[in-house]
Formats: C-alpha cells, structure tokens, sequence
C-alpha cells in the first residue's frame, strides 16, 4: 500500500462480509447498506491497496491472495474490536456501582490496602465493601450470593464457583534467623533462598487449627517428608503464626507472597506442595459478576504493583 491511505474499520467489515456471503447483494443486506454504495467502496479499497481484493466471475465471488492476506488480517482487527468494546462495556459496567468483596484474613492485612488504593486512584465511582472471613465460609457467602467476588487460596471446593487465578505463590519455612536449620546443600548454589531438609525438622511448629485449607496442605507437606511433627501451638490466624516464629517460639509455614520480616529466615524445600494458586472466585449464576469480570483485570493490575518486589508470580 504505497498510498498513504488509512484504512478504515468499515473495510474489513466489508470484506468480510463479502466472503461469507459470497455476493455483493447478500453481504449488502446484511451490512445494511445499498449493493452499489459496497461495491463503489470495495472499489476505492482496491485503488488504494492497488491491488485486487476479489476475482468475479459471472455470479462467482473469490478472494485472491491479497484477498486472502487482506481477510485473515481483517478478521484479527475485528476480533481485536470486539474484544475491546466487551472491555470498556464491562468498564461502563462497573462504574458507580457497589461490590462486596471478600477476602481471607490473613491476605487482607497485606493486599487489600493497595487494592483499595488503586481502586480509589483510578475507578473512583467503584465502593467496595469488604468481609473478611476464612476462605471455606467465604465460599458459603459467595454461594449464597452475600459476595461478588471473593479473594482466597486454592482450592475451591464448591462446584458452582468459578475463579481465575491472581498470583501463585510458594509455600516457604519460616524459622527465627538465629536458629540453626538442617541445609540441603545441592541446591544452596542455584536459589536466592536456601533448602532446608524438611524430613529432619521435627518442630516445634506452629500451625493452623485443624479444618483450614492451609493447615491441611502444610499437614500433606510434613506427611509427605515423613515427618510426625511436635506442636507447640494452634492458631486461627497466620499472622500469629508469623508472630511467633518472631519471638522464637517455633517454626512455622508462610507463603512467599507476604512481606518478609527481617527478623525470620525463610527456607524452600521440595515436594508436590511446596507452592499453591491465589484466585479471584464468583458465582457462575451472579449476574453482577458476571457482567462486571473487568473487576478482575483491576485487582491483577494492583497485584501486580504490590507483589512486583515478591516472588510471586502474577499471572
């Protein structure tokens, strides 16, 4: 195209529809406009191009290769438009409107903040009103259309929630800095944290109460590592779990999209359970989710910003 000419959505519109119709009387109903005005505008499209779009033979209509180049693209550019009209549809969407929000206790400490300041920043006609609960009863409110959308870990355990997932994480050991950790010196050359031999630390752990979710995947790690460990406390709460690898009071399981603490040394170890997926969960049936996913998008972008300095990996 030497002409300089820009080309128009309308062109692509046009073609296509020529070469699903196969005519230029079909593509012209469909298109809403005259058969003579289409013609006269594939026309002007081919004086610009300088090239010829389509070869017509009595009542035949076929694309020629810069036809074929023209309609492949052309199709692109107009999944591309559709695509965005949805987006800023969804945007149109949730302007001015209220979302209740869950989240998991423990993440909400570290999240929620900079999702509710980036939210205010660049969606100021969003309110969000947020409950923080344990993930299984947030999964019963969603279920129960008491929320729109909810932030937890995996998994998921009720079938009519949908999720996409935000970050996953990794599931690290967490030990006061002065305490002496049994290493796996293979791999202390090639990570940013070291290994530990999770199979000779037998506590004492602090853990999640028996029944959360990460208190039965931390029990499936030690299982999985042989290890019938000595527990010195039970919590609800990770944060107390911090808190007292803290103090020195025991070891304990964190995941790596939290802020560190300097005063605790965190440690990798291998196994089937050593990392878990972070999501977004709604109602499949819940109109208001449904037709506002574009939410989803915003708090990836404001994931993203606050987990840019963590080992997480944002989807």
């Amino acid at each position: 195209m030497t002409g300089g000419k820009t080309l128009k959505l309308k062109d692509f519109e046009y073609v296509d529809a020529i070469a699903r119709c196969k005519t230029f009387s079909r593509a012209a109903e469909e298109l809403y406009i005259s058969q003579p005005a289409l013609t006269q505008a594939i026309q002007r499209l081919e004086q610009e191009l300088k090239l010829p779009i389509f070869t017509r033979n009595y009542n035949c209509i076929d694309l020629t290769l810069a036809g074929e180049i023209f309609l492949e693209e052309a199709r692109e550019v107009l999944k591309i438009t559709d695509r965005l009209k949805q987006r800023l549809s969804y945007v149109e969407n949730i302007e001015n409107k209220t979302f209740y929000l869950g989240v998991s206790q423990f993440y909400g400490t570290y999240t929620m903040p900079e999702i509710m300041h980036y939210i205010s920043d660049h969606y100021p006609g969003i309110k969000i009103n947020l409950i923080e609960d344990v993930s299984t009863n947030l999964e019963v409110l969603l279920e129960n259309n008491k929320l729109d959308f909810a932030l937890m870990p995996f998994p998921i355990t009720a079938n009519s929630l949908k999720y996409q997932v935000l970050l996953e994480e990794e599931i690290l050991l967490g030990a006061h800095s002065s305490r002496t950790m049994p290493m796996l010196e293979t791999y202390s050359s090639d990570s940013s944290l070291p290994h530990v031999d999770l199979s000779s630390v037998k506590g004492p752990y602090i853990l999640l109460k028996n029944g959360l979710k990460f208190r039965n995947m931390t029990d499936q790690i030690l299982k999985d590592a042989g290890v019938e460990p000595e527990i010195f406390f039970e919590t609800m709460n990770l944060s107390t779990v911090e808190s007292f690898i803290r103090q020195d009071l025991g070891i304990g399981f964190l995941p790596s999209s939290v802020p560190k603490d300097p005063e605790i040394s965190y440690y990798r170890f291998s196994g089937k359970y050593s990392s878990r997926k972070y999501v977004i969960a709604y109602k499949e049936d819940n109109y208001q989710a449904k037709s506002s996913l574009e939410i989803v998008n915003i708090i990836k972008k404001a994931l993203t910003e606050k987990m840019a300095q963590d080992k997480a990996v944002v989807k």
